[in-house]
């Protein structure tokens, strides 16, 4: 870094904002600004993803395919409808 340098002028009358000026630094060289570190607080850990919203058409997709897989049956539907819930629920 270099340091102002120093005017050495004679004495003279002249009003003491004139002085002022005279000895002022010289001004300073633009040079590009170094860039601030980047620091960001620590990012919060998620403790796991979010489930999946269970709506009504994934549990009737779940129940036509229990139902499927148990032949067809008639009058079972709350049964398989349930069942659906539930492992929808537990995944």
């Amino acid at each position: 870094m270099k340091t102002a340098k120093v005017i050495k002028t004679k004495k003279t009358t002249a009003p003491k904002a004139k002085r002022a000026i005279a000895a002022a630094p010289a001004p300073k060289a633009k040079t590009p600004a170094a860039k601030p570190a980047k620091t960001s607080a620590p990012k919060p850990v998620a403790a796991a993803a979010p489930a999946p919203r269970i709506t009504a058409e994934l549990i009737a997709r779940r129940a036509y395919f229990i139902w499927e897989q148990a032949g067809r049956p008639t009058g079972k539907e709350r049964e398989h409808w349930l069942l659906a819930e539930q492992e929808l629920k537990a995944a």
